[in-house]
Order: C-alpha cells, then sequence, then structure tokens
C-alpha cells in the first residue's frame, strides 16, 4: 500500500511540473488534462483533489485568456447552440459517493462566465428559484435546445448529477441572459404535474438504473422514462419500467 500511495506521489508530481512553468502547447496540456481527469477514479483523495484543482485552474485559465479548451478529454462535456452565442462547458469532482462538485465555463462572445459555487452541496435545492453564476445549480450538461418566448431568448439545457450515495438526478433548466447580458440559470416555463410555474424540472432515480431523458429531434417531443418504485437493497427508489412518457 505505501509504495502504490508513493508511485502515486511521483506521478502526480511528474504532471504537475508542466503546469509550475505555466499554460505548454495545446498537444502538453490535453495530455496533462487527460492524465488529471483520469486520476479522478483514483482511491487516493488528496491525489484525485490535487489534480482536479490544477486541472480546474488551468482550464478557466486558458478560457480567460481566449485559448480553446480542449475537446476530447473524458470528463469535460460541451454544448453549444445553434446560433454559436457561446459554448457551455462542465465537469465535476467525486469528493465520495454522496458528495461531487460541479464546474462550469460558460465562453460567449466578448465574455466569460465561470459557474463557481455548486448551491446543491449546501442543500439548497429549489425548482422556483433564478440562479446567477454565484449560484449555480451545478450539473453536467449534455444537451441543449433553443426557444424564444416573448422575445426573450432561452436556452434549454439538459443535465445530470449524482444527486447522493443512492441516487442521480436528471433536470432540464432554462438559461438566459438579462438585459445586461448577466448569466441567469431558471424561469417559469414549466408546466408538468408537480412543477407547475416552476423555474425548473427535475426527477431522481436510482443510482443502478440509466433513465432516458432528452430531445428526440424525429418525434419533436422530449422524451423520459417512466419510473415505477422499486427496491434495491431495502432501499425504495424510483426506476425506469421500459416504457416512455
Amino acid at each position: 500500500m505505501r509504495f502504490s500511495h508513493m508511485r502515486n506521489i511521483i506521478v502526480i508530481a511528474i504532471l504537475l511540473i508542466p503546469l509550475a512553468k505555466g499554460l505548454q502547447a495545446q498537444s502538453d496540456t490535453t495530455d496533462l488534462f487527460k492524465s488529471c481527469m483520469l486520476m479522478n477514479r483514483d482511491t487516493f483523495y488528496s491525489l484525485r483533489l490535487s489534480a482536479f484543482q490544477y486541472v480546474d485552474s488551468c482550464l478557466i485559465s486558458k478560457a480567460q485568456n481566449g485559448q480553446k479548451l480542449p475537446t476530447n478529454l473524458p470528463e469535460l462535456f460541451v454544448v453549444h447552440p445553434t446560433d454559436s452565442l457561446f459554448s457551455l462547458y462542465s465537469y465535476r469532482f467525486r469528493h465520495h459517493s454522496a458528495l461531487h462538485s460541479y464546474r462550469g465555463i460558460l465562453i460567449g462572445q466578448n465574455k466569460v462566465i465561470i459557474l463557481k459555487q455548486d448551491s446543491v452541496q449546501t442543500g439548497d435545492v429549489s425548482k422556483n428559484r433564478v440562479y446567477s453564476k454565484n449560484d449555480w445549480y451545478g450539473a453536467i450538461y449534455y444537451e441543449l435546445l433553443e426557444k424564444k418566448v416573448k422575445g426573450q431568448s432561452y436556452y434549454f439545457v439538459f443535465g445530470f448529477r449524482d444527486f447522493n450515495a443512492f441516487e442521480n438526478q436528471k433536470l432540464l433548466d432554462a438559461l438566459w441572459f438579462d438585459a445586461d447580458g448577466n448569466f441567469r440559470l431558471g424561469a417559469a416555463l414549466f408546466d408538468l404535474p408537480d412543477f407547475e410555474d416552476a423555474n425548473r424540472y427535475f426527477f431522481d432515480y436510482g443510482e443502478m438504473g440509466a433513465a432516458k431523458f432528452n430531445y428526440d429531434p424525429y418525434a419533436k417531443l422530449i422524451m423520459k422514462d417512466h419510473l415505477i418504485l422499486s427496491t434495491i437493497n431495502g432501499r425504495p427508489v424510483m426506476l425506469p419500467d421500459g416504457s416512455y412518457e
């Protein structure tokens, strides 16, 4: 065990040497990011955290300096609207099975917005709040739809998050910019059971399940797995039953 930890320390030290010298060429930093992101699965927490903190700071620095972010990292997700107004990157760090930190970087025309905070970690979850860049309902965003409502452009983002040790969560949120160009997340555009006039829609399901939730361009509908109450290890959870709604 001691040899394994020492080997990991040596590996992380070698990986981080280039960062002490500043940002490297695109190909070098991409390899470095890949190595650090993959270490996110290592069992030695302090090394994983150090790797994530360096990756996090490098991604933010590159964005703020007008450099392109790598697009081939295993833990970095990106969505774009068709109007090319911005690119939204999201990524996460696993502290343990019940706690994850989420990060977001929105790169737009003449603006870079860093989504630093994850209000869900502090238990502040609301279907009715409008969030800002400093008070963000963090998630991994995997799909984006655009729609104008009363002249206002909204970007509906589909997201995923590890909700707790037993459940995952998927959500649909409304991203928009106010008159001053400020980032906003949440709008009263949802009218579903238990979510009447809500600012976002979300549902929880068992960690062992795989719930479909995205837009079907052929049917022109949002497709969602129908969930039923089940039990895993004596704990009640919602799981897909193979049908859709």
